[in-house]
């Protein structure tokens, strides 16, 4: 059993951002799910189900920083999944409405840092 890392190292700040995407997801299943239950969405089994696989999904995220914060060798490859997908929806939000593109800029830049933290962690 490995001890776990310190915030200061880049593995530490590497599982916290990844810990903070997953709480994000949560808050945004909520929103969902919300909206869902109001006449806002288009559909509501769309987006209670949205909200269902974006819980889910900020549930393993916080798990997987767990096993970051830990040093697990498990825990990195769906940590670095999860940015080459984030950094897909941040490349196609950038595309969109303007308001949306300061999102996919934000986005872009957590995943740009995660991938560099995640280097350098696995360096030294």
């Amino acid at each position: 059993m490995t001890a776990a890392s310190p915030l200061g190292s880049a593995d530490g700040r590497a599982a916290l951002l990844v810990a903070l995407e997953g709480v994000a997801l949560v808050v945004v299943a909520v929103v969902y799910a919300v909206r869902g239950l109001t006449a806002e969405a288009a559909s509501v089994a769309g987006s209670e189900v949205g909200a269902l696989l974006m819980a889910a999904a900020g549930g393993l995220l916080v798990l997987v920083s767990r096993g970051l914060a830990q040093q697990r060798a498990w825990a990195r490859s769906p940590a670095v999944v999860v940015q080459l997908l984030l950094g897909l929806t941040a490349f196609s939000l950038l595309q969109t409405l303007p308001a949306v593109a300061v999102g996919g800029l934000v986005l872009a830049a957590v995943v740009l840092s995660q991938l560099v933290l995640g280097a350098r962690g696995a360096r030294g």
